[in-house]
C-alpha cells in the first residue's frame, strides 16, 4: 500500500477501533478437506459510539505456522498440518507441527483486511432488491444461499454506514481499492 493510500486510510479511520476474537471449531464441525479449513473471528468495530459485529474468515494461507522440514509453506496438505489445523482450531489455541502449544492467541486480522471485506461488499446498497444482486452475482434469484449471503451483506454494510459517513465510505473505497 503506498503512503497516500495510507494516509487516507487513517484519515477515513481516525476513532476507529477493532477486537478480533478468533472462535473455536469443535473437530465434528471442521470440514472434512484440508483446504476448506478456516479461521472464524468475531471482530466488534467501534467508532464514535456506533459498534458493529461481524464474523470474519481467513482461509489455510493465514495459520500462523512457518515452513515445515522441507521448506513447503504454511498451508502445505500434510498429516501433521492437518492434524495441527484441527487442534489448534477446536481450541483456539495455537500449536505447533509437533502438537505443542506454543501461543495463547491467533495473530488477529489486520483492520486493512477487515475493511477491505466489508468496503467490496457495500454495492449491496446499490440494488433495488435481492433477486437482482443475486443474478447478478450468480447466485440465482431463488437460491438460499444466495439469500443468506444477501442478508448478511446488507446487515453489514448499513452497519457499515452507521460507523462512516458517505464521504468517509468513499475514502475508505479508495484507499483500499487496490489492497
Amino acid at each position: 500500500m503506498e503512503q497516500q493510500q495510507k494516509d487516507k486510510l487513517a484519515e477515513a479511520t481516525e476513532g476507529l477501533q477493532y477486537e478480533a476474537t478468533v472462535l473455536k471449531q469443535p473437530m465434528d464441525l471442521q470440514p472434512k478437506k484440508y483446504n476448506d479449513l478456516q479461521i472464524k473471528w468475531s471482530v466488534t468495530l467501534n467508532r464514535n459510539g456506533s459498534i458493529l459485529q461481524i464474523p470474519y474468515f481467513q482461509g489455510i494461507g493465514h495459520f500462523p505456522w512457518g515452513r515445515d522440514k522441507k521448506g513447503m509453506k504454511p498451508g502445505f496438505v500434510s498429516v501433521y498440518h492437518d492434524e495441527t489445523a484441527r487442534k489448534s482450531l477446536e481450541r483456539g489455541k495455537v500449536f505447533s507441527e509437533s502438537m505443542k502449544y506454543v501461543g495463547a492467541t491467533w495473530p488477529k486480522p489486520a483492520i486493512e483486511e477487515i475493511l477491505h471485506c466489508l468496503v467490496m461488499e457495500l454495492d449491496v446498497l446499490d440494488y433495488p432488491d435481492r433477486r437482482e444482486w443475486a443474478e447478478n452475482l450468480d447466485f440465482g434469484s431463488d437460491s438460499i444461499k444466495g439469500k443468506e449471503a444477501y442478508d448478511l451483506c446488507l446487515k453489514q454494510s448499513l452497519g457499515l454506514r452507521q460507523l462512516f459517513t458517505s464521504n468517509e465510505l468513499e475514502s475508505l473505497k479508495e484507499a483500499l481499492e487496490d489492497y
